[in-house]
């Protein structure tokens, strides 16, 4: 194609692809007004340039990078997106390609949404009502499209539309297709047992459920409810939301239950049942083992995905109820006296010097990037836990650096030991601290030590957070999940359950905890 449309396109994917042509040729504001023309000639109605062909669609990562130099424009791709969901744009008004330039802008509101800076700008023109609405009219033309991932991100849009129509459309969708079967697919014999880790005719309703329910989104959906677990199921009744799937389809304990399923042998697949060595089983192993054991490659052992060859197809055991067997943990653990290597110690020498502080900051990013690409195993243990104190230090010690303000926090051990821990952070403790002490890190008597930050981590945040009247159960009281920021960061810091504390008061001051540190901003 030799439009010259396509060939500002193909050019800019060129320059898009190496961060460092695209930091010179394309990070400045000139360049952004530029490209972000043609979007405001189409909401003022006047007739598009070749140059349209900015905001079509991409590979995600140049995508991605486009998101950097758009930041500046994001109030201007906010409004377009918003208009061309609403279908306010005269000029795409039936064309075919509405659909595709919808979905490339969508993309790109994802990704500004991923910021702080972003996430603010975009939450006034409340994306996610519009997506629903657009969802709702163009079912087939735009259910392809992901037009609900901004939505999916944030878990009050899936509150907002999840006792409606659309968490019950696709929860019908999946319940027709496992129950009933696709209708244009003419059955002319008996269907095979499967033995694909998921049927195809199901995975695409399934994974679009899926996509929807991030951790925010199932709390909102199913947080503080019982299961029905009724005496007696209709065949006619069918389930219109979260708690009723996982009722009939997951925990299938009671014979009502297995009784009131038309396609047992389909339907079960997405829940629990006896153990056949088949590839579905195979599958579930590999999922329950892989989220019970934490760690990377050399830390555990995952049981194949496939059935070998021969006369023992799978001679690993299942894992159906605690303790997992001890095949699947690592007898190598790793040690965590690691010897200090020159150049690190050159490292933290630069936190003894007297530079500006602006400099100071700089060059010790730059050659902490250059070790860590170089000998990227020699930080670690104690020489980790001192360039992160003295380095945030430094920075909290800044003006320029800090984006919150300082607080005073006078709290004893006193004032928190009555405090109790949410079932989830005290499964969370328990995690944290098996795998710090495999990796001898963490001794006896952490798990006590772990508590105790967690909870003077909530009171020091607490003084931070102002009552808010919502609908929403995770804005009811503490945050909902565990704080594994905190259970990573009391893990390098050695157990040491002091420091760990020091270290985020004085990190909760800078912007990075926002994104880090996740309870951070929570009702804040």
């Amino acid at each position: 194609n030799y439009s010259p449309a396509s060939m500002v396109t193909e050019v800019l994917r060129i320059l898009c692809d190496q961060k460092e042509c695209a930091i010179e040729c394309l990070y400045n504001n000139t360049v952004v007004d530029a490209l972000l023309q043609p979007i405001h000639n189409l909401m003022k109605g006047t007739k598009p340039s070749i140059y349209t062909c900015l905001v079509s669609p991409g590979p995600t990562n140049h995508c991605s990078i486009v998101t950097v130099i758009l930041l500046t424009g994001a109030h201007t791709i906010a409004q377009f997106s918003k208009k061309l969901l609403d279908e306010d744009i005269s000029i795409f008004s039936g064309s075919e390609m509405l659909p595709a330039v919808t979905g490339a802008l969508i993309s790109v509101c994802r990704q500004i949404y991923g910021t702080c800076e972003g996430l603010q700008v975009l939450m006034p023109y409340s994306l996610h009502e519009s997506i629903a609405k657009a969802w709702k009219k163009h079912h087939n033309a735009l259910g392809d499209m992901m037009l609900f991932t901004l939505a999916q991100d944030d878990f009050s849009s899936s509150s907002s539309v999840g006792h409606s129509w659309f968490i019950n459309a696709l929860i019908t969708e999946l319940w027709a297709n496992l129950e009933c079967g696709r209708d244009d697919v003419r059955v002319t014999h008996p269907r095979s047992t499967p033995v694909d880790p998921i049927d195809r005719s199901c995975q695409k309703s399934f994974l679009a459920l899926v996509n929807l329910l991030s951790y925010p989104a199932v709390y909102e959906l199913v947080g503080n409810q019982d299961l029905p677990n009724k005496a007696e199921y209709s065949l006619r009744e069918v389930p219109t939301c979260v708690i009723n799937i996982i009722d009939r389809l997951i925990i299938l304990n009671s014979e009502a239950k297995i009784h009131s399923l038309f396609n047992y042998e389909q339907s079960h697949i997405f829940g629990l049942r006896d153990f056949i060595i088949d590839g579905l089983s195979v599958e579930r192993n590999h999922v329950l083992v892989r989220i019970n054991v934490i760690g990377g490659p050399t830390e555990r052992i995952l049981p194949p995905r496939i059935l070998e060859k021969g006369d023992d197809p799978y001679p690993w055991p299942m894992f159906s109820s605690y303790p997992l067997p001890n095949c699947y943990l690592s007898e190598v653990p790793r040690n965590a006296d690691l010897k200090q290597d020159n150049d690190l110690g050159k490292l933290l020498v630069r936190f003894k010097m007297s530079d500006k502080q602006t400099e100071w900051i700089e060059n010790c990013r730059r050659q902490f990037c250059k070790m860590m690409k170089a000998k990227p195993d020699i930080i670690g243990g104690g020489a980790l836990v001192e360039l992160l104190e003295k380095f945030v230090l430094h920075l909290s010690e800044s003006p320029s650096e800090c984006c919150f303000p300082s607080v005073e926090y006078t709290a004893t051990d006193a004032n928190v030991k009555n405090e109790n821990l949410s079932s989830v952070q005290q499964l969370g403790i328990k995690m944290t601290v098996r795998y710090g002490k495999f990796l001898n890190l963490l001794k006896d008597g952490a798990e006590n030590d772990l508590s105790w930050v967690l909870k003077h981590c909530e009171r020091f945040l607490k003084q931070q957070q102002a009552p808010v009247k919502s609908s929403l159960l995770c804005l009811q009281g503490s945050y909902a999940g565990h704080d594994w920021f905190v259970s990573s960061l009391f893990m390098i810091m050695l157990g040491n359950k002091e420091k760990t504390f020091r270290f985020l008061q004085r990190f909760s001051r800078l912007l990075t905890s926002a994104f880090l540190w996740l309870p951070r901003l929570h009702i804040s």
